[in-house]
């Protein structure tokens, strides 16, 4: 017997074989199982087009895991020609099934970020939409980092701060000479040559590896210390890095609380997390969170932005195309009490639904 499910996705193949993915989303069918690893190279020397063998494997991964066309979804919906394929699939799907609708939990309408003092859009007439488990586009988490955090990502700045102190004696011991150093560190690193001409002693040249070192980068100093096979120096960057990774996998995701355990589970669960920072930091400091954010993240390829200064509320909300209208209709009926609560921006996909900095421009130019 012929599966429903994929009968569904049979009605579309013509429409699919036009469309031109990208390399990313091509990677994206191979890491959720929809293609293989083969097939994933023969995808992108046809342009990274779905059709013939590929496509037939798919069909069969649908066939076999009806989440499957969830996931395919979601990702079909990256490529903008893609937008109203997909949301027909998603359509005839639920004609198709509508007691049925979890099995897609990636055709949701998108959820809605906000900072502490947000509400939440109650509305009954979109309760129906409300209980379709789905999530076709990208969703956007909103993280608050307060001045007490700080203190976290200082102490490992200062981490670093005492690997490079602990190291320079010992690559000081360690080196022929000054001269030899510059030579070789010149040869690693051309973009450097410069520098060191004018780098006349030891703690000049060590001055031009300490720039060179970030939070998350301490390639260049490593190199040096295996260059020069100096163990000990060389146990201390191993420690730091354990350290570093530690930190990374731990405490930062302590500070995002449930809402980034959900990202371990999928990588389409969430593409982007915002996070606000409630203080100025320097930007040196600035430098150093963007970095151990981005390190935190980027094995579930997601998009860090770091906000360095921003509103108290941030509510973003992205949605398939056929969800729109319904849920700028719902965002219009509900925007006043979200005002009376604080709001000060909602966007829903690319449409301002309310702006206050906007209306406060607005109506300064009608004083002038």
């Amino acid at each position: 017997m012929a599966d429903p499910v994929s009968e569904i996705l049979q009605c579309y193949i013509g429409r699919l074989a036009q469309v031109v993915l990208t390399e990313e989303s091509v990677d994206l069918l191979h890491t959720e199982g929809l293609i293989s690893k083969d097939t994933l190279t023969e995808v992108k020397s046809c342009g990274c087009s779905l059709v013939g063998d590929p496509m037939l494997l798919i069909l069969s991964a649908v066939a076999e895991d009806h989440s499957k066309l969830c996931t395919l979804t979601s990702i079909l919906m990256k490529s903008k020609e893609a937008v109203s394929l997909t949301s027909d699939i998603i359509m005839e799907y639920g004609k198709s099934f509508p007691s049925a609708v979890t099995v897609m939990p990636s055709c949701q309408q998108a959820s809605t970020s906000t900072s502490s003092r947000s509400g939440q859009l109650q509305d009954s007439s979109s309760e129906n939409q409300a209980t379709i488990n789905t999530d076709v586009t990208e969703q956007v988490e909103t993280i608050i980092l307060y001045p007490d955090d700080k203190a976290e990502f200082d102490r490992m700045d200062h981490k670093l701060g005492t690997l490079i102190h602990n190291t320079i004696p010992l690559i000081k011991a360690a080196i022929p000479s000054v001269d030899d150093l510059k030579t070789y560190i010149g040869r690693c690193q051309k973009k450097l040559k410069l520098r060191l001409k004018d780098a006349n002693s030891f703690d000049d040249v060590m001055e031009v590896i300490e720039d060179e070192c970030s939070i998350t980068n301490v390639a260049l100093l490593e190199t040096i210390v295996n260059k020069y096979s100096i163990q000990d120096a060389g146990d201390m960057i191993l420690a730091y890095q354990t350290h570093l990774d530690e930190f990374c996998k731990n405490k930062l995701t302590m500070f995002c609380d449930h809402q980034l355990k959900k990202l371990s589970f999928s990588l389409l669960t969430c593409e982007t997390i915002k996070f606000v920072l409630k203080w100025n930091p320097d930007d040196h400091s600035f430098s150093n969170i963007k970095a151990l954010l981005w390190k935190t993240f980027k094995d579930n390829q997601v998009e860090v932005v770091v906000i360095k200064e921003g509103n108290s509320i941030i509510v973003t909300c992205y949605a398939p195309h056929y969800l729109m209208e319904s849920l700028l209709v719902t965002a219009r009926d509900n925007v006043d009490m979200l005002k009376e609560m604080g709001l000060i921006s909602l966007t829903i996909g690319y449409y301002t639904v309310y702006d206050e900095h906007a209306i406060d421009e607005v109506s300064e130019c009608m004083c002038i």
